[in-house]
């Protein structure tokens, strides 16, 4: 179960992700009409420091998510056993 902690995490995370892909845009855009060294400077941290912190806590969260939800399917299925198992016993 996603908690609301977890939610505002993946936003935040997004969020992040998506800024360094509209801040890349914005520096490509400059940089092609003006040829300014900040627009290339606003293009290199896009890249290199937004969407790779974006990128790899959405991908921490969904593998810790999977892994949660894998643990709790297989104590479900084991719940499920014990009590069909409790039913041909009776």
């Amino acid at each position: 179960m996603v908690t609301s902690t977890e939610s505002l995490v993946a936003l935040v995370l997004f969020i992040i992700f998506g800024s360094g892909w509209v801040l890349s845009l914005i520096g490509v855009v400059f940089y092609q009409r003006t040829r300014a060294g900040w627009a290339y400077i606003v293009v290199m941290i896009g890249f290199s420091t937004y969407i790779p912190i974006g990128l790899l806590g959405v991908l921490g969260l969904h593998s810790d998510r999977k892994e949660r939800d894998e643990k709790a399917f297989l104590e479900w299925l084991a719940a499920k056993r014990a009590m069909t198992s409790n039913k041909v016993d009776n």
